[in-house]
């Protein structure tokens, strides 16, 4: 799992198409060596596919074969099923198998005040897909307070800012 955060308009989405790029042929950028994976779903809020969960679900069904994908729509249609337990038998297909998911200009997503996912079923199936390929789900508000208690800085303060698109703080990196 990565992050990459900064100011509109640096590079970052650039940068990661460019990794992306990489990983689709097996082979990382520059010569850094190997590194397959079984897909790659990307959404972004500025452009068609927008983050949302039908479109984390189908995306990743997507990468699956046919008639696997059309058994995880019936799931997926069923109303009785919890976003979790759809989440969990997708991914269960995914099995010891590398996928790259990249969200791009997920900001609008977060709530400012809180810095929670502001769509629920959006937030349970990252949960999900996070616990299911890094290990014990953490929200952005968790990983944000464990930055402060290692560090010092007061890393709530600065995403809020960025979030609201406020100037960041000057800061002095921690030694």
């Amino acid at each position: 799992m990565m992050t990459i955060i900064g100011r509109g308009g640096v590079g970052k989405t650039a940068m990661v198409c460019r990794l992306l790029k990489g990983i689709e042929t097996g082979q990382l950028p520059d010569g850094l060596g190997e590194m397959k994976a079984a897909g790659i779903v990307y959404l972004s809020e500025s452009g068609s596919h927008r983050v949302s969960f039908a479109n984390l679900f189908y995306g990743l069904c997507e990468l699956l074969p046919s008639d696997t994908a059309q058994e995880l729509d019936s799931l997926y249609k069923n109303p009785q099923v919890s976003t979790e337990s759809k989440m969990s038998a997708l991914l269960d297909k995914f099995s010891g198998r590398r996928v790259v998911l990249l969200l791009d200009n997920f900001e609008p997503l977060v709530d400012t005040e809180t810095l929670a996912i502001r769509d629920l079923e959006l937030d349970e199936a990252l949960r999900a897909f996070y616990t299911a390929f890094v290990g014990t789900a953490a929200g952005i508000g968790d990983l944000l307070e464990t930055v402060h208690f290692t560090s010092g800085y007061d890393a709530r303060s600065c995403a809020a800012q960025w979030l609201q698109q406020s100037p960041l703080p000057r800061f002095v990196p921690c030694e």
